[in-house]
């Protein structure tokens, strides 16, 4: 039986110092591969040559001209799939977003509670946190 083919499913830093091989890499973020080197399309290619026989797919909710100019250089025949609302608008014009002031940061989590519990946040849901500690501070 064939080994399972390895996939690295990754932000652009986890790209750049990835030290193994794989047969697919995903780029989550994909726009934040030009902020390392303030547009460095030298320094993409570095992080992403040892992935040279990989499948590459780059994600992002934003595209830049920069990122198209990098999938361009980097990936094979790339394929750009955008994500479209009712009658061909911009997703984000089906998305619901709310702005709430809470202070501190230590208010933030008494502040998502509160907008589950009256109902106004309804799950399941996206959360938008800066790190991966964050994130498991607020799974908890």
């Amino acid at each position: 039986m064939a080994d399972a083919p390895s996939i690295e499913v990754c932000t652009p830093a986890r790209a750049a110092s990835f030290e193994g091989d794989a047969d697919f890499v995903v780029v989550d973020e994909a726009d934040r591969l030009l902020d390392a080197q303030s547009g460095s399309l030298a320094h993409v290619d570095a992080a992403l040559a040892r992935f040279s026989k990989a499948t590459k797919a780059f994600f992002s909710a934003t595209v830049p001209p920069a990122v198209d100019e990098l999938a361009e250089s980097a990936l094979r025949d790339p394929l750009r799939i955008r994500v479209l609302g009712a009658g061909g608008t911009s997703a984000t014009d089906a998305i619901e977003q709310k702005l709430v002031f809470v202070g501190k940061e230590k208010d933030k989590l008494a502040a998502l509670r509160a907008l589950v519990r009256s109902g106004t946040l309804k799950v399941p849901c996206l959360v938008f946190v800066e790190s991966d500690e964050r994130a498991r501070v607020l799974a908890r």
